[in-house]
């Protein structure tokens, strides 16, 4: 079943610099209202000093209120992330990160090697950290789909579900190649929102809308 998180209410902080400058302001307020009581008819205050107080109570408050303002719109937009992130649910969806997804057997390891490689290596790990198996990579340039069929390094062939991947390459040089991507696809189960960010959970894995880099109908 699929679920949507509710989306985050607006932060705490704009509620209490609202409560904390009202009451700052009415006790400024009675201070200055007793010492103009009280003050000397033949030496009467000095307006200045409240005056720059008065001033810089009403710039804060024009600041809280634009921050007040920042918040609403900054949760309209996440709001409006997430109803756009719901289109995604059920369907196949392309993210960014060190992970395969293991289905009926097999499972496609993808990445894109910014430059062409002398060696290619292709290391797939379980939930435990351990090798499963090392294979042999693309040394081409560009993107890689290569086919695992779900065997470790025994023959033997491990049970479906998520496993990390790492993929490292060296040049003609002997030199390692930086910027390697690793892409995964699966299908996305639920939209999330926490601390105003929008998540996807694709098969088990949570990942940021923003590195969602495709969608495709899931197939029948």
């Amino acid at each position: 079943m699929t679920h949507i998180s509710p989306v985050t209410g607006l932060p705490a902080e704009v509620s209490t610099a609202k409560t904390s400058l009202v009451d700052d302001f009415d006790t400024f307020l009675g201070i200055l209202t007793t010492q103009l009581a009280n003050q000397d008819p033949l030496s009467p205050m000095d307006s200045t000093e409240f005056t720059n107080q008065l001033v810089q109570f009403s710039a804060l408050e024009q600041q809280i209120a634009s921050n007040d303002k920042l918040d609403d719109l900054y949760a309209a937009s996440t709001a409006v992330e997430a109803a756009t992130a719901v289109q995604y649910l059920g369907k196949t969806v392309e993210i960014g990160g060190n992970v395969t997804f293991l289905a009926n057997g097999t499972a496609t390891l993808s990445y894109r090697l910014p430059s062409p490689s002398a060696e290619t290596t292709v290391t797939i790990y379980d939930q435990d950290g351990s090798v499963v198996r090392t294979l042999e990579g693309e040394t081409v340039g560009g993107r890689t789909d290569q086919v695992w069929d779900g065997k470790n390094s025994q023959g033997i062939q491990v049970p479906d579900g998520t496993y990390t991947l790492a993929v490292s390459a060296k040049n003609q040089n002997g030199d390692a190649i930086e910027d390697i991507s690793i892409f995964a696809r699966g299908t996305a189960t639920e939209i999330v929102n926490d601390l105003g960010h929008t998540y996807v959970l694709v098969n088990d894995v949570s990942t940021r809308l923003s590195e969602v880099k495709s969608v495709t109908a899931a197939a029948n």
